[in-house]
C-alpha cells in the first residue's frame, strides 16, 4: 500500500502479530492500492447471530503506543455502525492523519470488534474500555505491524 501523506510517499507492508482464534475478524490488514492509511477488516458476522437483535457491530482500529493502555487510549478510528448479518462483511476504515503520524515510519495496529448495544452511536465510545462500561462487548481483536518507507 502507497501513502501519501503531505506530498511525501510511503510504502506499506503489513504482518500478522497474534491471531487468537475463535474471533470474528477473519481478515485484516492494508489492502492493495489504498492511498490514505486504509484498514480492511472481514468480519464473519455469521457467528454473531445471538447478538443481531440487541446489537450493532462497531470496528475500532488504533495505532499501538507502549505509554498507554490501549483499550483506555482515546486516540482511536471508528467505522460506523453495521447491523449483524449471518453474511461476511468487508468494512474499509481509514487511519485518521493524527493516528497515521503516530505509525510511520513502523508501527502495530490493531483492529477490535466490538458489539454495541443499539442505544449507542459511535460517538458515544470514547475508548474501547469506556464503551465496555455503556454495555457494548469486546468480539475479538487482530493486531497487524505497517513498516512505512519513505519515497
Amino acid at each position: 500500500m502507497v501513502l501519501a501523506i503531505g506530498g511525501a510517499s510511503y510504502w506499506i507492508t503489513t504482518n500478522m502479530l497474534w491471531p487468537e482464534p475463535p474471533n470474528p475478524i477473519a481478515q485484516w490488514g492494508t489492502g492493495p492500492g489504498g492511498t490514505k492509511g486504509d484498514v480492511y477488516v472481514a468480519i464473519e458476522t455469521g457467528q454473531l447471530g445471538a447478538y443481531k437483535n440487541d446489537y450493532r457491530l462497531l470496528i475500532l482500529w488504533c495505532v499501538q503506543d507502549a505509554r498507554r493502555e490501549m483499550r483506555d487510549d482515546p486516540r482511536i478510528d471508528k467505522s460506523e455502525l453495521f447491523d449483524i448479518t449471518d453474511e461476511r462483511k468487508w468494512i474499509v476504515g481509514t487511519i485518521s492523519e493524527a493516528n497515521m503520524a503516530r505509525l510511520i515510519p513502523r508501527g502495530g495496529v490493531t483492529v477490535y470488534a466490538l458489539a454495541v448495544p443499539r442505544t449507542l452511536r459511535p460517538s458515544d465510545i470514547q475508548t474501547i474500555n469506556a464503551g465496555v462500561d455503556k454495555g457494548a462487548m469486546v468480539l475479538g481483536a487482530r493486531s497487524f505491524l505497517a513498516n512505512a518507507i519513505r519515497q
